[in-house]
């Protein structure tokens, strides 16, 4: 008998290959019995600042049999892959309708029509043209697009209306009606227009509004349970419009107003309104010419680098801010939810070529989830290891290229976080510096010398034990000191016998500690008898009696021990 081995994962495989087959079959039946047309296309080409903003009004009608499931989406062929952010909303509906670059996810009954509101923005899609311009020119750039809709839909009428930033130029006007209105041409309207039709136009216009990117942006959200979040960004930032050809003159920058027109002197940054601890600084230091000021629902930084910026220059700056935790963090018994931006506002029309941004969890969090309102790039883990810390806080990182203003949306991270781990760091320190003080103090308390066996060695060490009885001895004489004044100055013969017998008393007690002395070094009792036998001549009238005598018994005594 044969046996029959079967492969799980070929079985898998076939199961797939079945599937994506029968979902083709569906798709190619549902093409041929649905038949999609642009009854009416309204497209609006913004180029007043340095993004191309393309706004479609599409209204779709299934003229076919079956209804349908998705559209395609349409963008010009010289601006495809320069798509930044692109959003569709049904205005029939009210409605936002989930998209990628190419489709849109749409039903349409067999019969019925739809009206979409298209959105797309791109980046760099202008050009300058002359690419490099002296200091007292003006900016001139030049767009290249496709005159009507590049649809894979029949059009049964179109119309297109391109905004311009400054004085126009030159522009295409060999397809009729085209007309110009100030700074506004307007093509069309167009009949009866084939799926996929093209026809390139060329506007030349003077655009001298910034020109900034974001070359590179490192974004940073450090997570503490401790009430705070710090958000850090570090931006590398150019002019990329026409370049600066030839040198650059301050004097005439600063005299004539028509100089560096398209040069960027300063912009503006808005951050939440409830930042706090804002700094601005780059690799020299802070810098000062910044202005913050605090509105209702922003905090605005004006920020004036060192230099102004002409085309081709570059710059890097970095600016931070704190944020209450209370307004970012949300949380469910030990489930905790952090609400941040993926990117915050630079400037206005802004352009990031690249950005990373991280998310600096606390030590100690776990399971970890990321939910992002769009698609990345790139997605990486990582470690970060700081002060007090013992195996790292974990980090998520996010890789994103080409972002807009409109990718500024919230990115939620949830992860699980036992409180009682904000402890361990206070313990950490509180330990340490118990072991510290525990340290010294032994450390006061252990002979280090290796001569104790030689001669010198056991002098310092009768010496030690000498200190010890110097102190009693002094407290002694003082309590003499006031003996001695009260036998001195006493008017009473009472107050003279008391003071006497004190004085006698202390003689006894010094006698005693000074025997103690002897025992230990016999060389530091005999000073140490003298000073006493001093001391006793002041008290018996044997010397004249000053009014430093006891001090410079003292004084003696600090020589003798000490």
């Amino acid at each position: 008998s044969a046996l029959l081995v079967v492969d799980p994962a070929r079985e898998r495989l076939m199961a797939r290959t079945a599937l994506l087959l029968l979902a083709t079959a569906a798709f190619a039946l549902a093409l041929a019995s649905a038949e999609l047309v642009n009854t009416n296309v309204d497209r609006t080409i913004d180029l007043t600042n340095q993004l191309v903003t393309i706004t479609t009004t599409q209204t779709i009608s299934n003229k076919g049999s079956s209804a349908v499931q998705s559209v395609t989406l349409a963008h010009d062929a010289p601006l495809r892959e320069k798509l930044s952010y692109i959003s569709v909303k049904n205005t029939d509906s009210g409605k936002s309708v989930e998209a990628t670059a190419t489709s849109a996810a749409v039903s349409i009954a067999a019969g019925a029509s739809v009206t979409l509101k298209i959105v797309a923005v791109y980046a760099h899609g202008q050009e300058a043209y002359p690419k490099s311009i002296s200091q007292a020119d003006t900016q001139l750039m030049r767009f290249k697009g496709n005159l009507y809709y590049s649809s894979p839909y029949a059009t049964t009428k179109q119309t297109t209306t391109v905004k311009l930033a400054g004085p126009i130029t030159s522009y295409t006007k060999k397809t009729a009606p085209a007309s110009k209105q100030d700074n506004k041409i307007v093509y069309g309207p167009y009949s009866d227009r084939p799926a996929n039709a093209e026809e390139e136009i060329e506007v030349h216009f003077e655009n001298n509004t910034p020109f900034l990117t974001v070359t590179h942006l490192e974004r940073e959200v450090e997570v503490s349970h401790w009430g705070n979040v710090a958000i850090t960004e570090n931006i590398d930032i150019a002019h990329t419009g026409a370049v600066l050809k030839g040198s650059f003159s301050r004097l005439d920058f600063q005299r004539q107003q028509q100089s560096g027109r398209s040069a960027v002197r300063a912009f503006t940054t808005r951050l939440p309104a409830a930042a706090s601890d804002v700094y601005y600084r780059d690799l020299i230091g802070n810098i000062s010419t910044s202005h913050l000021r605090v509105e209702k629902k922003a905090v605005v930084l004006e920020l004036r680098p060192r230099f102004p910026l002409f085309g081709g220059w570059k710059t890097f700056y970095t600016v931070g801010y704190n944020m209450p935790g209370f307004e970012l963090l949300s949380r469910e018994g030990s489930r905790f939810r952090l609400s941040v931006r993926f990117v915050d506002h630079i400037y206005d029309n802004m352009v990031i070529d690249d950005a990373v941004v991280k998310v600096i969890l606390p030590e100690g969090a776990t399971s970890v989830t990321a939910s992002l309102p769009f698609a990345v790039d790139g997605e990486d883990k990582e470690v970060r290891t700081t002060y007090l810390d013992t195996f790292g806080r974990p980090v998520l990182v996010f890789r994103k290229r080409n972002l807009v203003e409109e990718h500024m949306q919230e990115v939620h991270i949830d992860y699980e976080f036992n409180q009682m781990s904000l402890i361990r760091e206070p313990l950490m320190i509180i330990g340490f510096l118990f072991a510290l003080f525990s340290f010294f103090i032994v450390y006061n308390r252990i002979d280090f010398n290796i001569d104790t066996d030689s001669e010198a060695g056991k002098r310092r060490i009768r010496l030690e034990k000498a200190k010890g009885k110097h102190s009693q001895l002094v407290e002694v004489y003082e309590r003499q000191r006031e003996a001695f004044n009260l036998f001195r100055d006493g008017k009473k013969e009472e107050d003279k016998k008391r003071a006497l017998s004190k004085i006698k008393e202390n003689e006894k007690e010094a006698e005693a500690i000074v025997a103690d002395i002897e025992k230990i070094d016999a060389e530091v009792a005999k000073k140490a008898r003298d000073v006493a036998r001093l001391l006793n001549d002041l008290v018996d009238g044997k010397k004249p009696v000053q009014e430093d005598g006891f001090d410079r018994v003292s004084d003696s005594l600090d020589k003798i021990l000490l």
